[in-house]
Formats: structure tokens, sequence, C-alpha cells
């Protein structure tokens, strides 16, 4: 059997409908009780904020939780190293996601601003519908592969066959939009709202390429 090995490119590219903020929080203490309850107080400062901003508490979910042990190198005077104990630190990553809306992301950090120890944050714009873009990608991968083995047999005076297989590996594609927010510039009261307005910010669409291998028949 003659065959012909084509690689399809899918190429789409859509506006941003979904909005998520990571929080993370870090408690360091020399206690472990301590870390715990340190972590504790700035997770109700975050969800006091967000329930002032207008949104429920079982919108803000956990995504991560751990405490470690932390160490820190010292010297012995004599050019000798060791590490020796020196607390826990209690990490605590939450996430907050909502449609689309830059004046409701503004005033969510303009209470962010007034929590305690202010929380560490990234801002991404994302789909709601992963899954539909995800098949336009691939469908599109699909036609162009098609295209250019019509393109190439007819060229080559010859017919395009049956499709023989489809080599494609799966990978996880990262949907979301090339924009980011840097929270150290925008965490503070009055600016966060002002510069967060609808006419401030336009994220960049979400570009996306995936490739997927055909062989057919060539007659």
């Amino acid at each position: 059997m003659r065959t012909i090995t084509v690689k399809g490119v899918g190429r789409v590219s859509a506006k941003p409908d979904l909005i998520t903020v990571g929080i993370t929080v870090k408690s360091k203490r020399r206690e472990y009780s301590e870390a715990f309850k340190r972590s504790k107080e700035k997770i109700e400062s975050i969800e006091k904020a967000v329930l002032e901003a207008g949104f429920s508490k079982s919108d803000l979910k956990t995504s991560d939780f751990d405490v470690n042990v932390v160490e820190r190198s010292i010297e012995d005077g004599h050019g000798n190293w060791r590490e020796i104990f020196d607390g826990y630190c209690c990490t605590h990553k939450l996430k907050l996601e909502f449609d689309f809306d830059t004046d409701k992301l503004g005033e969510l950090l303009a209470k962010f601003a007034k929590c305690e120890g202010r929380p560490n944050f990234d801002i991404r714009f994302t789909l709601k519908d992963k899954t539909k873009i995800m098949n336009d990608l691939l469908a599109g991968a699909t036609d162009d592969a098609k295209l250019k083995a019509q393109a190439i047999c007819a060229a080559s005076g010859v017919s395009l066959g049956e499709l023989v297989t489809i080599n494609y590996a799966w990978t996880d594609v990262n949907i979301f939009s090339h924009t980011q927010l840097c929270c150290d510039e925008i965490l503070d009261e009055d600016l966060a709202s002002a510069y967060l307005s609808s006419d401030c910010i336009t994220p960049e669409d979400i570009e996306l390429s995936e490739s997927i291998s055909f062989v057919w028949e060539i007659k």
C-alpha cells in the first residue's frame, strides 16, 4: 500500500469570558499551631473581602493546602554550614472564578487591599466553555491536513484513498490569555477600582494551535 503522511495544524482564537483569580496565603511561625492559626486568620480576612465584593463564601475554592518545615543555614565560625529547624510555613491556595467583568474585578481587588497580610494573587483570563474551543481546534487541524493531502495528491497525479491512521498525542492545552496583571502595582484600595475599570483593560484574545498527523492511502 502506498501512503501519504500529512500533518494538519489547527489554529483558533477567542475572546476571554471568564476571570480566574488565584490567591496564595503564606504564614510562617515557630510553632505548627501558630502557623495554622495565622493562616486561618488571613483566610477569614479574604473571605470577608470576597463577601463584601458581592460574592458568596462558596465561590471561593481551595486549590491546595500544605504545611512544610522551614530550615535555615547557619555557619559555625569555621566555614562549616548546617541546616537547623526554623519553624513551619503554612501555604493555602484558593481560586475564585466569575464572568468577565473588570469593574467587578476592580471592586474585589479594592477589598483585597484592606485584607490583613496583603494576599499574593494572580489574575488570568480564560473561557467558560473549554470543550468547544478544543473541538474547534482539532476540527481545524483535521480540515487543514485533508486539504494539504488533496493538494499534494492532485499535484502528483494520484488520488487520495482511505484514511489509514491518525497520530495525535493529547497534551494539556493552556487556555489562557497572555495578558497578565501584577498585583504589586494595583493592590491599592483606590487605585484598584480606577485602574481596572472596563475602559482601562482589554485582555489579549486567547490564541491556540495544535497539530495532528494523518496517514492516507494513495491510489
